[in-house]
């Protein structure tokens, strides 16, 4: 993914899911500890610090898979940034059925369809 960042974008890898699980956790302990102390602009602004924060090229994938509000931290720490990225990346076995396609023919080695 990264030689095809120009085509791609910032593609998240592994340890920017596994960076972006941490900094939920330490969000989840602030908020354990203080958020009931606080109002909900004081928590969006601690929210705000932290994205500024990681505002890096360094970190940009992170921002990416990280959740815009205070409170989407719960579901992040719930399901994992990974799945939290995705939502909808697990569907249910009737959507699977209407929309899905078989591939238990695929094989591998170039395509025989013209160009």
């Amino acid at each position: 993914f990264l030689s095809r960042t120009n085509d791609l974008g910032d593609v998240p890898l592994e340890e920017d899911f596994i960076f972006a699980d941490h900094v939920a956790d330490a969000l989840k302990s602030y908020k354990d500890s203080y958020g009931h102390k606080t109002t909900s602009d004081a928590n969006d602004q601690v929210m705000e610090l932290v994205r500024n924060i990681l505002d890096l090229e360094a970190t940009s994938r992170v921002l990416q898979i990280l959740p815009d509000t205070f409170d989407d931290v719960e579901k992040v720490i719930e399901n994992g940034s990974a799945r939290y990225s995705l939502p909808e990346s697990i569907r249910s076995l009737e959507w699977l059925e209407t929309n899905g396609h078989c591939v238990d023919n695929m094989k591998v080695g170039p395509s025989t369809i013209p160009a």
